[in-house]
């Protein structure tokens, strides 16, 4: 188990998790929380219960992109200045703005997830959604159809989708603290990556 191989710390701020969809921020993230015993969240999680509990399609859909980023700021800003200590998946969007970025570079430690693009292709088939910023059709091939091709023409078609999407947001995310890729080995390997990552940030031995 990864608590018999590493000495437990935890830096002086709170763990923000960055990075494009598909890359495990969430499940990576309550691992993370668990293995330093704090409370974990879930950005998108907390703008749909500032919403009353509307999901974040139909915030999307019911009032906009606008109103979801200014929403997504004020839930981070409130629970920085809540919870002292936890680890917080971000929404893929978040790090992308201004305000929100440099408000989470300035209050927490900053860790860029990423994968392959085929990798992350291969997770996000079946999760399309339009607030991701991932079409629902691309070439005339409608992504969440599972009838309407196979599996591995749409992943292909989706990866084209996210190349484009990737570098438009690589330059955002590596403004973080520390890069760790998700798709070398399991979860359990990319936790052990994000705590090496981490130590070294902070020089901890």
């Amino acid at each position: 188990m990864i608590r018999n191989t590493y000495r437990e710390f935890y830096p002086d701020k709170p763990i923000a998790l960055v990075g494009m969809p598909g890359v495990g921020k969430t499940t990576l993230g309550k691992l993370l929380a668990d293995f330093f015993g704090i409370p974990f969240f879930d950005s998108d999680n907390m703008v749909e219960k500032a919403a009353g509990g509307l999901s974040v399609s139909t915030i999307y859909e019911q009032f906009g992109e606008e109103v979801f980023r200014s929403t997504e700021l004020a839930v981070i800003q409130r629970i920085l200045g809540e919870e002292s200590s936890h680890v917080l998946a971000t929404g893929e969007g978040a790090f992308l703005e201004d305000q929100t970025r440099i408000l989470l570079l300035e209050k927490t430690c900053t860790v860029y997830m990423y994968a392959s693009l085929s990798h992350l292709a291969a997770r996000l088939s079946r999760k399309v959604r339009p607030q991701l910023g991932l079409p629902l059709k691309i070439d005339g091939l409608k992504l969440d159809d599972e009838s309407a091709k196979g599996e591995e023409e749409k992943n292909l078609a989706l990866e084209k989708s996210l190349e484009k999407m990737y570098e438009e947001r690589d330059k955002f995310y590596r403004l973080a603290d520390v890069w760790v890729p998700s798709d070398q080995g399991g979860y359990e390997d990319t936790l052990s990556k994000i705590l090496d990552a981490l130590k070294s940030h902070f020089h901890i031995m």
